[in-house]
């Protein structure tokens, strides 16, 4: 046994986080270790005498602390969407020659107009309180019925609004959304996003030698090293000084964020 074991905390994987958390290392935190000791204890319930009983009932392979309860949260969103009643309903826009495009919002003032015939609208059986869903247009009748009205009416811009916004920069890369944008402009899937993050955080073979070229990819935190935000100000600085930040965007943690390493940037230098 250790006379006087330390514990060194740090959450980037570079030689300076390193040095300086053995450096800083403090006494171990007995809170942590009974938490450690409850998640085993809660293992060994639930895994050694719940999995038995799910192989047995359902054909399934195992069960845990934490994949039975993501489990129970998938087979709710489940029931919720095998319980959604669809509504077709119809969009409705002109497009002028102008450039812009305006929707149907719902609110015109114009009564309908019906003939002879009975019509079934659908907007009879929607809950008057359903805010969203009233102004819809629920019926092909009556959207066709607001079309004519546009063609034979004149158009008028009744309000003009210009606002000037400000636009944050994204939250970096972490685990999830590093997935979801390599779906959306790669069309990868998530074993395969992890797989060539893998092999970058690794490292690949340069002209000067093997290299890791991405931090650790397993994270949910945003939180970026001081040393990475100096490094790509001095950047900036010289390449693009009409655009250096005078301050570094905070993005506010997850509340369920464990923050145990930085978020998934470019490595640093050395």
């Amino acid at each position: 046994h250790l006379r006087n074991p330390k514990r060194a905390v740090y959450n980037q994987i570079t030689p300076t986080a390193v040095k300086a958390a053995i450096a800083n290392a403090h006494q171990l935190d007995l809170n942590l270790i009974s938490a450690q000791r409850a998640r085993q204890c809660l293992d060994r319930l639930i895994g050694f005498k719940v999995s038995p009983l799910v192989r047995r009932t359902s054909g399934g392979s195992s069960a845990g602390r934490v994949q039975s309860v993501a489990l129970h949260i998938v087979c709710q969103r489940e029931r919720e969407i095998t319980a959604f009643v669809p509504i077709t309903y119809w969009s409705v826009w002109t497009e002028y020659a102008e450039g812009f495009t305006a929707f149907y919002a719902g609110n015109s003032e114009i009564e309908p107009v019906l003939d002879d015939q009975d019509v079934t609208d659908d907007a009879a059986e929607v809950n008057a309180e359903s805010t969203v869903e009233s102004k819809r247009v629920l019926s092909e009748a009556e959207a066709t019925r607001i079309i004519q009205v546009a063609r034979t009416h004149p158009h008028v811009v009744r309000e003009a609004t210009g606002v000037t916004a400000q636009k944050s920069p994204l939250p970096p890369f972490i685990t999830s959304s590093l997935q979801q944008a390599a779906s959306v402009r790669l069309g990868l899937s998530p074993e395969e996003t992890m797989k060539v993050a893998q092999e970058l955080f690794e490292g690949v073979d340069l002209p000067n030698g093997r290299k890791g070229l991405i931090t650790y990819h397993r994270t949910d935190s945003t939180s970026l090293a001081p040393e990475f935000c100096a490094e790509v100000k001095e950047w900036l600085s010289k390449h693009d000084p009409d655009n250096v930040p005078k301050k570094t965007t905070r993005h506010r943690e997850q509340a369920t964020a464990q923050s145990a390493h930085e978020a998934v940037v470019l490595k640093r230098k050395g």
